[in-house]
């Protein structure tokens, strides 16, 4: 009999190389090869599985990275587009990997100002609704019985 960890990890490995195939066996130009992008998604679950089951990261600049890692995601796209249009449209610079390191930064910082002012107050208050729920849940429970 196969437990629930098995079939979710054989439902895995069984979906990269037809996804790879379906995805990836048409190249248009860039030498796209599926068993590229089925080794890479085999690379990054061994390292999802290994920072997220053995190695804990402790450091404060990984863990601030962690905490404002949503807000950066949704932040840098439309801060890079931003950046990377207005300078070199309007001439200000076309060394790209300065601007890439510009809205690396303002997109860190953007994001660092969203999660203290947007995400983190929401979790503290979701967690504060869960907990008045729950309480609710129990002490109704408890009088039933």
């Amino acid at each position: 009999d196969l437990n629930e960890k098995e079939v979710i990890w054989a439902a895995i490995i069984g979906m990269i190389i037809p996804i790879s195939l379906l995805a990836y066996n048409q190249d248009y130009g860039y030498e796209e090869k599926w068993y590229r992008y089925a080794f890479s998604y085999w690379i990054a679950i061994g390292m999802f599985v290994l920072f997220t089951a053995k190695v804990k990261l402790v450091n404060p600049i990984f863990v601030l990275l962690g905490k404002i890692s949503y807000s950066l995601y949704l932040i840098h796209l439309i801060v890079a587009s931003l950046i990377f249009e207005h300078s070199l449209l309007g001439g200000l610079t076309k060394n790209i990997y300065l601007l890439m390191i510009i809205s690396l930064v303002i997109s860190l910082i953007m994001s660092t100002v969203t999660y203290y002012i947007v995400e983190y107050p929401f979790i503290k208050l979701g967690r504060s609704l869960v907990k008045k729920v729950t309480t609710t849940l129990k002490n109704n429970l408890s009088k039933a019985i």
